[in-house]
Parts: structure tokens; sequence; C-alpha cells
């Protein structure tokens, strides 16, 4: 799930699951997709969300952002 309205929705639009958050009909609807792909669906966009980011995995990515976060002193 993405925001259509972040910076990053073009790019990652293949992979991703755009949503209007602002519109509760939209991210209800959106969410019965993403909540419904088949598991062939889930690996594709997980295929595709990792060749966008360069990254074996989303998740090895993420952990980086937030060892990253966890090491930025406070007040900085």
């Amino acid at each position: 799930m993405l925001s259509r309205h972040a910076g990053a929705a073009e790019e990652f639009a293949p992979a991703a699951v755009l949503t209007d958050p602002h519109s509760p009909d939209d991210l209800a609807a959106r969410l019965a997709v993403a909540l419904t792909a088949t598991p062939a669906e889930r690996r594709t966009r997980m295929a595709r969300l990792s060749a966008l980011l360069g990254h074996d995995r989303p998740l090895d990515w993420a952990t980086r952002v937030i060892d990253a976060i966890r090491q930025t002193p406070h007040g900085s």
C-alpha cells in the first residue's frame, strides 16, 4: 500500500497498490485488493519492489533504514 500522493508513487506504481489516503472508500477498496491478492501476485509485486529498490529483499532495505534511524542522535 502506498499513497498515490507520495513522491515515490510513480516509481513504485508497478509494485505497490496505490491508494488515496484521503478517501476512505478508495483506501478500503485498495486494502481489499492487497489483502485478497493471490500468492503469485504478492510474489510478483515483491519481486518488482525488490528490483525497484535495488536490494535482494525489501526487508533488507527496511532494516537498514530503521537501523540508521536508531543510530541518529536525538535532536539532530
